[in-house]
């Protein structure tokens, strides 16, 4: 995966050092200080938003480390993940990762000399979310209560 030899893999070790190294930095507050201030925010989120367009891992970074730093901030964007449908989405977030893909292949092979492409596209978009929210209800919620459960229980020590 990280390369054929020893230096093709700390080649590709060190294309991924600044994602590291931002959020090594960002969770030990050493870019608290170069938080932008409050009449300047507007054009950070139109930077960040611009940086995304680029394909090239710094501009990535610079983005990703941008909106942390505004949402650390007091305001409506520092707020807004912890918005009620954000919430929802993260919680049900690995059964969406899970569900998107398959549901997507499904309904092509399914449709596709039904519907249009397009109309295929909007039927998966209407049901990712709530068949990603029966998988949490009936797979994900009863594994994770049963995990919960074994780790309550009491540990055989074999003589």
């Amino acid at each position: 995966m990280l390369g054929n030899n020893l230096s093709e893999g700390l080649l590709a070790t060190l294309y991924f050092l600044p994602c590291f190294l931002a959020g090594a930095a960002l969770s030990l507050g050493a870019l608290e200080r170069f938080a932008p201030a409050r009449k300047n925010r507007t054009r950070c989120i139109v930077a960040a938003v611009a940086l995304l367009c680029f394909d090239n891992i710094l501009a990535t970074v610079s983005a990703a480390v941008l909106l942390v730093l505004l949402a650390r901030q007091p305001g409506r964007l520092g707020t807004f993940p912890r918005s009620t449908p954000l919430v929802f989405l993260g919680r049900i977030s690995f059964s969406l990762y899970l569900v998107h893909l398959p549901l997507l292949f499904a309904l092509s092979s399914a449709l596709r000399d039904v519907l249009p492409g397009g109309a295929i596209n909007t039927v998966w978009i209407l049901l990712t979310v709530p068949v990603a929210w029966v998988l949490y209800r009936v797979v994900e919620l009863p594994a994770q209560d049963l995990a919960r459960r074994a780790g309550r229980l009491p540990t055989v020590v074999a003589a």
